[in-house]
Order: structure tokens, then sequence, then C-alpha cells
């Protein structure tokens, strides 16, 4: 019998955000994005775009890797979907990773020909 794991793998966001919010010490510029003019990243690699000319919002990215990190940090999915809904997020991409490990055998392609 195997194990699976699910987790989010990538999230791609929009929210209302202040941008002076950014203009601290735990932020660092990044580049941007086409149509966004400026750029930040945080400690765990979530990054917030702004000056979209076709939108108040920022845009919010969080990679895999700093969903893992978010994870490290005792954050479970549930949450950070939580937070971005609180902030009124309207989500343009969210990716879904699902691990089977097989302990017995291998898959083969004959196993999942259809």
């Amino acid at each position: 019998m195997g194990m699976i794991e699910r987790h989010i793998d990538f999230v791609v966001f929009s929210a209302i955000f202040r941008e002076s919010d950014f203009w601290n010490d735990k932020y660092e510029t990044c580049p941007s994005p086409a149509f966004y003019k400026r750029g930040y990243k945080g400690s765990a690699g979530e990054r917030f775009f702004f000056g979209n000319n076709k939108s108040q919002k920022a845009m919010v990215v969080w990679s895999g890797e700093t969903l893992a990190l978010f994870r490290d940090d005792g954050k479970q999915d549930c949450d950070m979907l939580a937070w971005a809904l609180s902030k009124n997020g309207s989500f343009t991409r969210l990716d879904l990773a699902v691990t089977d490990y097989i302990s017995e055998d291998f898959l083969s392609v004959d196993d999942v020909k259809v």
C-alpha cells in the first residue's frame, strides 16, 4: 500500500495591499513581470507586484518553494488560502500537487493505458 501526499504547489492571486507597507527591511525589491512596474520579495520568497495600469490590486505569487517554507513554519494550506481570501483575494492560478508513493511495485505503461 502506498502513501499519497497532497498539497498546494503554486498560487497567484490579486488583492488590495498598500505598497508603502513593503517599503521596509522585511522586503527586497525584485524584477516585476509584464504589466507590473514594481516588485517586492519577502523572506520566504513570496512576491508582491504593483503598478499595473489596469488594476489597483497587487499580484501575489507563492511558488512551490515559498509554500513549502510556509508549511515548515507550521502553516497549513487551508491557512494560507484563508489569509488570501481574508484580503479579498481573487485567485488566477492555484496548482495542486499529488504524489502517490508506491511501496510495492512500480507502475508500468500497461498499468495506465486507456
